[in-house]
């Protein structure tokens, strides 16, 4: 909750400095408002699973509702992009090839779109 002032100034907090990204470099936002819950609450971790973390009824969180604006979306997908048989992670993902290596945007878009199942 302390970090909505800051994200309504500033815009989205740019974390390649720590974290290279599951889906290349940028910020990250959800069409899923439970997905984006899970994070403001704490039973999801940040790998998106379930961090198990229990949440009392009383307890207050924030989620920030984004207007996202961008003009030319790739969509990352299994078939295109998750390469390596075995490997639960697409090419575009900072530890793919078992380093830190981040990850710029596909060449000529200028954003990713994932669809990510709870």
């Amino acid at each position: 909750r302390a970090a909505v002032p800051s994200i309504c100034r500033r815009g989205a907090k740019d974390f390649r400095r720590t974290d290279g990204g599951y889906f290349g470099a940028g910020p990250y936002v959800t069409l899923q408002a439970e997905y984006a819950a899970g994070y403001s609450c704490g039973t999801l971790n940040e790998l998106g699973v379930g961090a198990g973390v229990g949440v009392m009824a009383d307890e207050e969180f924030a989620m920030v509702l984004c207007l996202v604006a961008v003009g030319c979306v790739y969509p990352v997908t299994r078939r295109a992009d998750y390469t390596r048989a075995g490997v639960n992670m697409s090419r575009f993902h900072c530890n793919f090839d078992g380093h830190r290596a981040d990850k710029a945007l596909m060449g000529g878009f200028d954003a990713h779109a994932v669809t990510v199942s709870m």
